[in-house]
C-alpha cells in the first residue's frame, strides 16, 4: 500500500546517495513497527494519514496513533506541532529509541552504554550475591550479565570507560562483593576471560566481543546482496554494490557508526588481523570477486603471488568472471597480457597457469565470502576466539583435569582455585594483607604454615587419606608437592582395571572434603577427626559417581564400604555400547551415503561417495578433489556429485535413493532450505529441489557408520 502511494506521488520518501546510485526510502516495517518518511510538507503529512486511514478500512484494524510519534530534522518545532495535530500524534525528539537502540546519537559517548550499565545493576539484586555459590554466579555472569550489551555491542564501538565499568560489575559479582562492599578477587579479571582450555573460566572478554560483531557486518556485506542496509550504504558512500567489501577508507563524511565497523575489521592488530585472515572468498558465478586484489585461490591475492603477471595484465580491476568461462568440466581462463612474457619470467607464468588449471569451484550460484573454520560458513564469535586464544603445552591439563562435569559445578570451581593457587588459606591471606591472623599454621596438623600445597598434599591428614584410597588398589606412592604433579601422577597410577571416572572423582572428592573440614576447624572449632574425614570422602565419591552412572547396580553402601567394588561389578568403563553397523536399504531402493574432507592447512579437499543397493552390492562410486573452504563446501559437493553419479545409471537400474550424509548442518539444510544462509542458499535450493523432484530420501547418520564414504573422501584429497 505505501509503495504503491508512493508510485502515485502521494508522498516521496527520502531519497540517499547520489547519481546513479541513489535509491528511495518511503518506509521500514518490522513486525507491528513501522518507519515512515516523507518530505517536510504538509500535503505529504495529510497524505501519509490518508494511507493510513486507507489501511485500517481495508484491514479491519484500528490503529492507535496516540502511540505515534512525529520527528523532525531541521523543521521548526512550532510546524512539527501543528502537522502532529493533524496526524493526531505527539511530536518526539532525538534521540529516542527504537527497538532497543538509539536513534539519533550524534558521536560515540559513554552516555549512549547507560541503560547497559543499568541494566546490569538491576540484574543483580543484592541477595544474588550472597546467595549464590561461586559456580552459581560464574553461571550467571556466562548467561545473563554477558548477553545483556550484546544488542549494543553488534552496533556501538565500546568505549574503555564502559568496558572497565562491565568489567567491575561481573568481577564485584563474581567474588560476591558490590559497589559498597569490595572482597578479595582472587584472580584477575584478564585471567578469569581466558577460555577455560587456557586456565580461565570462559568469560567472554567485552571487548574482543565488540570487535567480532562490529566485523560480522563486513561478512554480512558480502553475503546479503539485497538487503536494504547494504544498498543504503553503497548509495550514501558511494560504494559499489557488486562488491564483497567495502574497503578499508574511511572518509570524513563517514558517520562514526560506519567508521568504527570498518575500522574494526580493517584495523592491523591481532584481531583485525584473525579476521581478514580467515575469511576466505569461494567462487560462484565470478562476478564480484575481483580477480587480482581478492584473495580466492593460493594463499594470498594472485597481485602478491605473482606480481609480474599482474604488471604484465591489460585488465587489472576486472573479476574472476572477466578472465574465464565457467562450464559443467570448471574454469576455462583467458588472461590477457600487454606483451609476451620473457624467459625470465617464464616460471613465475607457469606457476600462474598451473594455480588457475588446478582449481576447481565448489560454489554454485553468487561468489561468497565464508569463514573458513567454521563446519556450515558463517561466522561466529565463537569460531574467533578459538583462533584468537589457540591451545598451548599448557593446554593439555586444562582439558584433562578441569571442568570434567564429573563433580556438581562448585566443585569445579574450587578444583579451578586450587589449580591456580587462589584460595584463601592462612598464607595467602596475610600475603594479602589480613592482618587480623595471628597463628598461620596449618589448622588440621598444627606444625607448618598452611599453603595451598601444604593443606592438600603435605599435611600428614591429607597424605593420610590420599593413602588410604591408594590402599584400596594395594598401590604405594609419593605424592607431588602441587596440584599440577599431583593430578597427573595420580591419574596415571590408575591401575588398569580401575574405572575411569571413579579414579578422577576420588581425587576431585578428597580435595573438597579437606576444604570442608578445614573449615570447620578454622570457623566452627571442630576438631580434625581422621575417621570421618575417610567416611564423607568415600561418601561423597559415591553419591557423585551414582548421580553419573543411574545404571550402575552396585549400590551406595558397597562404594562406602571399599570403592574399589565398582572394578569387579562394573569394570574400567562402563560405556560397552556396541556402535552401530551400516544396513543396506531395503528391497526397491538405492542407498548413497556422502562425505567431504577439508584440511586444516587450507589445501584442496576432497569428495566421496558410493551407491549401494538392497543387497549391499556397490553399484557405483567416485573419490576427487573439490575447492578449498570450510568443511561444508565440501559435503555440498559430495552431494551434488553423488546425485549427478545417481543420475548417470541407466533408468532401467535406477530405484528409489536414500541420501546418507553425516553432516547435520546439510541435511537441515535440504530440509529446510530457508535456514541456509545466504552464501549457500541459490546452491542447497537447486539441490533440495533435485531431491523433492525425485522423491528422495535424506537421513543423518553417525561419522562412524559413515566409514566407506569418509575413506573415499580423505583419499580424494590427494
Amino acid at each position: 500500500m505505501f509503495d504503491k502511494a508512493t508510485k502515485l506521488g502521494l508522498f516521496s520518501g527520502i531519497d540517499v546517495g547520489r547519481d546513479e546510485g541513489i535509491i528511495n526510502i518511503s518506509h521500514i516495517q518490522f513486525a507491528d513497527d513501522l518507519l515512515m518518511f516523507s518530505k517536510a510538507s504538509l500535503g505529504e503529512i495529510r497524505n501519509i494519514k490518508r494511507v493510513l486511514r486507507l489501511f485500517e478500512i481495508a484491514s479491519g484494524l484500528q490503529l492507535n496513533l496516540n502511540k505515534c510519534r512525529l520527528y523532525g530534522l531541521n523543521v521548526e518545532d512550532n510546524t512539527l506541532k501543528e502537522w502532529a495535530s493533524v496526524l493526531g500524534c505527539s511530536v518526539g525528539c532525538f534521540p529516542s529509541d527504537y527497538l532497543g537502540l538509539p536513534l539519533g546519537i550524534k558521536r560515540n559517548s559513554a552516555g549512549i552504554w547507560d541503560p547497559v550499565v543499568k541494566k546490569m545493576h538491576d540484574t543483580l539484586a543484592s541477595w544474588k550475591s550472597s546467595n549464590l555459590s561461586f559456580s552459581g554466579r560464574l553461571t550467571m555472569i556466562k548467561s545473563v550479565l554477558c548477553s545483556i550489551p550484546i544488542y549494543y555491542l553488534s552496533l556501538f564501538p565500546v568505549p574503555s570507560s564502559v568496558v572497565k565499568e562491565f568489567n567491575r560489575i561481573m568481577a564485584n559479582f563474581l567474588w560476591g562483593g558490590s559497589h559498597l562492599h569490595r572482597k578479595i578477587h582472587w584472580v584477575d579479571w584478564k585471567s578469569a576471560c581466558l577460555p577455560t582450555s587456557l586456565g580461565g573460566l570462559g568469560i567472554r572478554n567485552i571487548s574482543v566481543q565488540n570487535r567480532f560483531l562490529l566485523s560480522k557486518w563486513i561478512w554480512k556485506f558480502s553475503n546479503e546482496r539485497n538487503s536494504l542496509w547494504k544498498k543504503v550504504i553503497c548509495a550514501k558512500y558511494n560504494i559499489d554494490r557488486h562488491s564483497m567489501e567495502p574497503g578499508d577508507h574511511c572518509s570524513a563524511s563517514y558517520s562514526w557508526l560506519w567508521k568504527g565497523i570498518v575500522k574494526s575489521f580493517y584495523s592491523n592488530d591481532e584481531i583485525g588481523t584473525c579476521m581478514r585472515n580467515n575469511l576466505i572468498y569461494q567462487v560462484g558465478d565470478g562476478a564480484s570477486i575481483k580477480f587480482w586484489s581478492d584473495w580466492w585461490i593460493g594463499n594470498a591475492p594472485l597481485m602478491s603471488n605473482f606480481p609480474r603477471i599482474y604488471a604484465l595484465s591489460v585488465n587489472k580491476t576486472g573479476r574472476v568472471a572477466d578472465f574465464g568461462v565457467k562450464d559443467s568440466q570448471g574454469w576455462n581462463w583467458n588472461v590477457v597480457l600487454r606483451r609476451q612474457v620473457f624467459d625470465w619470467e617464464l616460471g613465475q607464468w607457469s606457476s600462474f597457469l598451473l594455480l588457475l588449471n588446478c582449481f576447481k569451484s565448489s560454489c554454485v550460484g553468487e561468489d561468497c565470502l565464508v569463514w573458513k573454520n567454521s563446519s556450515d560458513g558463517r561466522l561466529s564469535s565463537k569460531e574467533c576466539y578459538k583462533l584468537l586464544y589457540p591451545k598451548n603445552p599448557q593446554s593439555q591439563f586444562w582439558i584433562s583435569y578441569a571442568w570434567q562435569g564429573l563433580t556438581p559445578p562448585r566443585i569445579d570451581f574450587f578444583l579451578w582455585q586450587v589449580f591456580k593457587q587462589r584460595l584463601p588459606v592462612k598464607s595467602e591471606l596475610h600475603r594479602r594483607g589480613v592482618n587480623s591472623l595471628v597463628d598461620l599454621n596449618c589448622p588440621l596438623c598444627n606444625s607448618h604454615v598452611e599453603t595451598i600445597n601444604h593443606l592438600f598434599f603435605s599435611c600428614s591428614f591429607a597424605w593420610g587419606l590420599w593413602m588410604k584410597f591408594a590402599g584400596f588398589w594395594d598401590i604405594n606412592m609419593v605424592l607431588p608437592a602441587d596440584a599440577e604433579g599431583v593430578f597427573f601422577y595420580w591419574n596415571h597410577a590408575k591401575p588398569t582395571s580401575a574405572n575411569d571416572k571413579l579414579w578422577k572423582i576420588i581425587s576431585c572428592s578428597i580435595l573438597w572434603s579437606l576444604w570442608l573440614m578445614r573449615n570447620d576447624v578454622v570457623f566452627k572449632k571442630l576438631k580434625p577427626d581422621p575417621v570421618n574425614l575417610l567416611f564423607v570422602t568415600k561418601y561423597r565419591i559415591a553419591l557423585w559417581f551414582l548421580a553419573l552412572n543411574p545404571e550402575c547396580s552396585v549400590s551406595l553402601d558397597d562404594i562406602i564400604c571399599n570403592p574399589a567394588v565398582v572394578d569387579r561389578k562394573v569394570g574400567a568403563s562402563l560405556s560397552g555400547v556396541v556402535p552401530e553397523a551400516w544396513s543396506p536399504p531395503s528391497l526397491g531402493f538405492l542407498k548413497l551415503n556422502i562425505d567431504g574432507a577439508m584440511p586444516k592447512s587450507g589445501s584442496m579437499g576432497g569428495i566421496g561417495g558410493l551407491i549401494r543397493d538392497s543387497s549391499g552390492v556397490w553399484v557405483a562410486s567416485f573419490s576427487e578433489q573439490c575447492g578449498f573452504g570450510p568443511p561444508i563446501v565440501a559435503e555440498i559437493a559430495a552431494l551434488r556429485r553423488g546425485l549427478d553419479l545417481f543420475m548417470s545409471i541407466p533408468l532401467e537400474k535406477r530405484s528409489r535413493l536414500i541420501i546418507e550424509s553425516d553432516c547435520k548442518t546439510l541435511i537441515s539444510w535440504l530440509v529446510d532450505p530457508s535456514s541456509c544462509p545466504g552464501a549457500f542458499k541459490s546452491g542447497i535450493t537447486v539441490l533440495a529441489e533435485v531431491i523433492k523432484s525425485n522423491n528422495c530420501i535424506v537421513r543423518h547418520i553417525p561419522r562412524a557408520i559413515n566409514f566407506a564414504a569418509d575413506g573415499l573422501a580423505k583419499a580424494g584429497i590427494g
